[in-house]
């Protein structure tokens, strides 16, 4: 489908022409592909695997990495929101708090979900910060690296070390 964009980690459709990639690299990028002219543009750089439709509209969310400081420290991680018709970035929240990455995914209502140290937390629009959904630990599971919603919302499936 696209020749020259390789090689793709993940993908989410925005709708039928605009397609969001993360194209693994140094650093990965966030594209936004074209399927029927098989053209693709760069829009963020230092972006996490995490690409996500935001439920309710055509936008795309995706965790970006701010580099450290000059004084040092630990990169922030952003998630953020694109719009692929005018290419408008804008800031949603801060990763929770101590993570050195981040996998999210949305629920049909609009909460956005992200696994980190033992806990799934819950962020909304509006919310000023994450707030802890459920107790990872309780359950036996550590180091979630992905996680996904069905699409009504009744299930949740995560890949973690027992």
């Amino acid at each position: 489908m696209l020749r020259d964009v390789k090689p793709v980690g993940y993908h989410a459709w925005a709708d039928d022409h605009a397609l969001l990639l993360f194209v693994l690299g140094q650093p990965a990028t966030l594209q936004i592909a074209d399927p029927q002219t098989g053209t693709a543009e760069i829009v963020a750089r230092g972006v996490g695997r995490s690409i996500q439709r935001i439920p309710g509209g055509r936008t795309i969310s995706f965790v970006e990495r701010e580099p450290a400081s000059p004084q040092g420290g630990a990169p922030t991680l952003w998630i953020r929101e694109l719009d692929p018709r005018t290419k408008r970035i804008t800031p949603l929240v801060r990763a929770v708090a101590g993570a050195t990455d981040a996998d999210c995914a949305w629920t049909p209502r609009g909460m956005l979900l992200m696994a980190h140290g033992g806990a799934l937390y819950g962020w909304r629009r509006g919310d000023p910060d994450w707030t802890r959904v459920a107790d990872l630990d309780a359950l036996g599971l550590k180091s979630v690296t992905r996680l996904a919603v069905s699409p009504k919302g009744d299930w949740i499936a995560l890949v973690a070390q027992k």
